[in-house]
């Protein structure tokens, strides 16, 4: 019988990209080539925040805040959308794979962590008017 990984291990068994709607709103979870998760919510072009940088757009208790705005560009889906989110690179977050991780503190946020805070998200722009 397997044992339950350690956080070092445990993204071995997560997907690397979820796809999904919530809210009306189209919502992405990606891990990229660092091994860091980040959770995104695309914007049609009539959001209000379309095409804003995420240091002008105000959410609440997602996360650590947005870190992140850009078009559909690379593994991101859907070039009509504008895409903002989170990738989980702030202090005490435990990121898979890193030797800094040893300085103690960090806590694996994983993958149903960054679905719950995508839908905030998700939840908080379908609501913007």
């Amino acid at each position: 019988m397997m044992s339950a990984l350690s956080d070092d291990w445990k993204w071995l068994e997560e997907p690397n990209k979820i796809i999904f709607e919530h809210a009306g709103v189209s919502c992405m979870i990606l891990r990229d080539r660092f091994l860091w998760l980040g959770g995104y919510v695309g914007l049609n072009s009539d959001h209000p925040h379309f095409g804003k940088h995420y240091r002008d757009i105000e959410v609440k208790g997602v996360h650590q805040g947005l870190n992140f705005s850009g078009s559909g560009v690379g593994q991101r889906i859907k070039a009509c959308l504008w895409w903002i989110g989170f990738v989980r690179v702030r202090p005490g977050v435990h990121v898979t794979g890193r030797m800094d991780n040893l300085k103690g503190g960090e806590v694996y946020r994983d993958i149903e962590y960054v679905r719950v805070e995508v839908k905030k998200l998700a939840e908080q722009m379908r609501d913007v008017k």
